[in-house]
């Protein structure tokens, strides 16, 4: 097993599972990432937990960032993903894997045109991309990759308790109040987890048969993940 750390109080790393559930996909993590990730997962075909230390979902950002999205094209906003992404690598001073923030610059723009289509829209409200991007000091480049939900162009609105209501109804099994203990490896592959459900206070073991996404976010709150 490879252990992580939490911040949770009275969490046995070392537990034994009490049973065990399978499913094709497990997602670990509900916010933007994640709930995305479950969808996308689900939509693909396959049987899908996603699981939420929290009671609800994480915050749904408002201000989303993309490249070439359908809002920032009817608006004209053009990015040269090149640049934008040699400016983010560099930032991290390269302590980064490009590939990925290539990946998230070739297909950013198509994830959040599914986003409007299927829960906004739906909704009555849009994307309204940011055309300005607002430099406050000389040491950042910056690049108008925003995108905001709307109903009116002016104010910015909500949009998690929607997307809950389509994972809902698309058959994403969604577990609240149930923490990531350690994942599982088989042959060098993550293939499921140690979880425990807080409100019974019972661990159990989900085992993915396609795959596990981990999209619980950094490790900036995490006091000794950041000690070690």
């Amino acid at each position: 097993m490879t252990k992580l750390y939490d911040n949770v109080d009275h969490l046995d790393t070392n537990a034994s599972a009490t049973y065990t559930v399978e499913t094709d996909v497990l997602v670990l993590g509900a916010g933007n990432a994640g709930m995305e990730a479950a969808a996308a997962a689900k939509e693909a075909g396959a049987n899908t937990i996603l699981i939420e230390k929290e009671k609800t979902i994480n915050l749904m950002r408002v201000g989303l960032a993309s490249v070439g999205s359908r809002a920032q094209k009817e608006a004209g906003v053009t990015i040269n993903k090149q640049e934008l992404v040699k400016s983010l690598a560099a930032f991290a001073q390269h302590n980064v894997d490009q590939r990925l923030l290539e990946t998230w610059a070739d297909n950013s723009g198509s994830t959040l045109d599914w986003l409007e289509e299927k829960v906004l829209k739906p909704h009555g409200a849009h994307l309204r991309a940011e055309a300005d991007a607002m430099v406050t000091n000389k040491a950042y480049q910056a690049f108008p990759t925003e995108n905001d939900p709307t109903f009116d162009d002016q104010s910015f609105t909500s949009y998690g308790d929607w997307f809950l209501e389509y994972q809902e109804e698309h058959g994403v099994d969604l577990r609240f109040e149930t923490i990531l203990v350690n994942l599982i490896k088989e042959a060098g592959r993550v293939t499921g987890a140690l979880v425990k459900d807080l409100v019974k206070d019972e661990y159990y073991q989900i085992k993915a048969k396609k795959g596990v996404i981990l999209t619980t976010g950094g490790y900036s709150a995490n006091v000794e993940l950041l000690q070690h």
